[in-house]
């Protein structure tokens, strides 16, 4: 194995072991943002959502205030 490709998968490993509750927390904002997107496309598809409801939605759902 080549050792810069080494040297990733430790340190991948490494961060896997050391913050899996960080890591959690990203995938489900990460699951919960493609949800909104998922739907708002679904629905542009149905009922022709503008982009800028879109986007609305998003920083309703995602904002500083959440």
């Amino acid at each position: 194995m080549e050792p810069a490709l080494l040297a990733f998968e430790l340190k991948i490993t490494k961060l896997l072991n050391e913050k899996p509750r960080e890591l959690v927390a990203d995938a489900e904002a990460l699951l919960d943002l493609t949800r909104t997107l998922v739907g708002a496309v679904k629905s542009m598809l149905n009922e022709a959502v503008t982009p800028a409801q879109f986007v609305g939605c998003l920083l309703k759902d995602y904002g500083q205030g959440h």
